[in-house]
């Protein structure tokens, strides 16, 4: 649907321009502090959008909240996303574009860089002729890994608060730092995140 498309579309470039990059030889929780940036962005989200329970954990860098259930059948739902992203590229200074219908050919990222992307080498590109891709200028990453959940995670959110009529149970959903650096559920509170 075209409204969830552009809904998640907006939140993913969003997010993807904030720098969360990990960092696999630090010591500290989260293992970078522009992790919190991300992590203030989510909590104020979720308190825009209705959630419950929205608890912001800023010792591990945690977000937390829930959809009170509104049926009495079925099983609670969890989702975990993480907010970092791999300290194999920049995570700064993001700079994401839409490349619309792509039509298989190389797509330049940078031209000033000669930074090209083409299915010679990627050729898995074919597979996504005709679709929206969204892209960095090639110096980055854009952090689609997992940013991109992330926006899915927040529009499902906000659909079923606008949408009371859809029947679900407790939906419970966590927001992580340091994924990529092996640290996903590590400082998961599981009282506080209530999912099976």
């Amino acid at each position: 649907m075209t409204v969830f498309y552009d809904q998640v579309k907006e939140r993913l470039i969003r997010y993807a321009k904030i720098d969360t990059e990990s960092d696999p030889h630090s010591k500290t929780v989260p293992t970078t502090a522009c992790q919190h940036d991300l992590a203030k962005e989510i909590y104020n989200e979720l308190r825009q959008i209705g959630v419950s329970n929205v608890y912001y954990d800023t010792d591990k860098c945690v977000v937390y909240g829930q959809l009170e259930a509104n049926v009495k059948t079925g099983k609670e739902i969890g989702f975990v996303t993480h907010m970092d992203t791999a300290p194999d590229a920049s995570g700064k200074n993001v700079k994401p574009w839409v490349l619309e219908n792509y039509d298989g050919k190389d797509i330049v990222l940078n031209s000033e860089k000669n930074i090209v992307m083409s299915p010679d080498v990627f050729p898995t590109l074919k597979q996504y002729i005709g679709q929206d891709l969204i892209l960095t200028d090639g110096t980055t990453l854009l952090g689609g890994d997992d940013k991109a959940s992330i926006a899915a995670v927040m529009t499902l959110l906000e659909y079923l608060v606008k949408h009371p009529e859809i029947k679900h149970n407790l939906i419970s959903v966590a927001f992580t730092p340091d994924e990529e650096v092996s640290g996903l559920a590590k400082d998961l509170d599981l009282e506080r995140f209530k999912a099976p």
